[in-house]
């Protein structure tokens, strides 16, 4: 669906975003691995749910694409 002039750009920015998710995903955790009580893992899934339910509701506006229905 990009124009072919920018579809380089546009996949090299996803892949990015991806890193530095990962990147910030591990150091939430680390800091987070620090509290004491079993608090640490529930804090960090629900800081998880922000970014997922963004993807979700952001998904349903995606135009019909082959590579969107798979």
């Amino acid at each position: 669906m990009a124009p072919p002039r920018h579809r380089g750009a546009i996949n090299i920015g996803f892949q990015l975003c991806v890193e530095i998710g990962i990147l910030s995903a591990n150091l939430i955790n680390y800091g987070i691995e620090k509290i004491k009580g079993g608090w640490g893992w529930r804090i960090s899934l629900a800081m998880v749910a922000v970014p997922a339910s963004m993807l979700t509701l952001g998904a349903l506006f995606l135009p019909e694409t082959p590579n969107s229905l798979i």
